[in-house]
């Protein structure tokens, strides 16, 4: 073999190794591949059975969380105890013509018992408000299913029809502990209060109270002070309420109802007052007037005049007739 058959023959061999080794190559490569789809989905399945577990004990959680928030099992001891807990509730809200009515139960899945309630009643916003507060802080499983409202003329209440379901589960507790389930919600009543009562949608917006200017006033040390703040407002539904602001002299108070300030100082000086009055709007509005007092020593008193005493006087000689009458006799 020469030597330009040898190379010929060795570049063919290289060319033939290099073929076989990238088909080698290939073949790995798809082995590879094939396996780590078959590692891939293996773990894809590992996963979602790691999900379907976690779904799973969330479910318990849930349930269990259920369980503790339903009404006790035996379904006349849960109607019996929930209007019991629903009559209080508006009573201590203070809503008027309440009414409580149980509507009936329907069965539902596993031994479930769905009881419907309905509330009739009258009330404000503040208390409406209140009544839907303590509802969610109550964390009993139940909703409201529906909640018509309607203003009640020349009033600011609201006649109020609220509809409520409630479960009672086969597994819920023996007896209604309302007390002690109670779970406030994140934010406090004066929150919800301040968002929902001070954009009353039920009535037009609340003009805040007029006073009349006070003057400056000066009294002597140890006479009494006695002002009247006198405020008038343009709703006729509002009543007014009068008290003292800061700054406010010690011992100064003030009647709520009828706004006359009274005040005894017991020293000398300049003293600042400030009078608030509140109507009772949705949301409550007031105005502020300011005044002064000056505290001054009481006048001196008069002179006092050194009168003489009286002279005694003579008595005056009367006429004594008697004494110049003579009796003449004849005989």
């Amino acid at each position: 073999m020469s030597e330009r058959e040898k190379k010929l023959a060795m570049i063919v061999g290289g060319l033939l190794g290099l073929v076989a080794l990238f088909f080698g190559y290939q073949r790995l490569d798809s082995s590879t591949t094939r396996r780590e789809n078959e590692l891939a989905a293996v773990q894809a399945k590992i996963d979602e059975l790691e999900k379907e577990r976690r779904r799973g004990s969330s479910a318990a959680v849930k349930l269990n969380e259920f369980e503790k928030q339903s009404l006790p099992r035996d379904r006349e001891l849960a109607v019996r105890q929930y209007d019991a807990w629903l009559t209080q509730t508006i009573e201590k809200i203070g809503f008027k013509e309440r009414t409580v009515k149980f509507l009936g139960a329907s069965p539902q899945q596993f031994n479930t018992n769905a009881l419907k309630f309905q509330i009739y009643a009258q009330g404000n916003i503040a208390q409406l408000t209140e009544f839907l507060y303590e509802f969610k802080a109550a964390n009993m499983l139940h909703q409201i299913t529906s909640m018509p409202v309607k203003p009640v003329a020349d009033s600011r209440d609201l006649k109020i029809d609220i509809t409520i379901e409630a479960l009672a589960l086969s597994n819920g507790p023996p007896q209604l502990d309302a007390a002690n389930r109670r779970k406030p919600p994140d934010k406090s009543l004066q929150q919800y209060a301040d968002a929902i009562v001070g954009r009353n949608i039920f009535a037009p917006p609340n003009n805040p109270p007029r006073m009349a200017s006070i003057s400056d006033k000066r009294v002597s040390l140890g006479d009494r002070l006695s002002v009247q703040a006198e405020g008038n407002d343009s709703d006729p539904l509002d009543s007014l309420s009068y008290s003292l602001g800061e700054p406010a002299p010690s011992g100064a108070t003030i009647d709520p109802q009828s706004g006359e300030i009274r005040w005894s100082p017991r020293e000398n000086g300049t003293y600042d007052f400030a009078v608030r009055v509140t109507d009772d709007g949705f949301p409550a509005k007031s105005v502020q007037q300011t005044f002064r007092v000056s505290v001054v020593d009481p006048p001196p008193p008069p002179p006092i005049v050194q009168r003489e005493p009286p002279r005694e006087e003579r008595p005056r000689l009367q006429f004594d007739e008697a004494k110049h009458t003579y009796l003449v006799a004849t005989i």
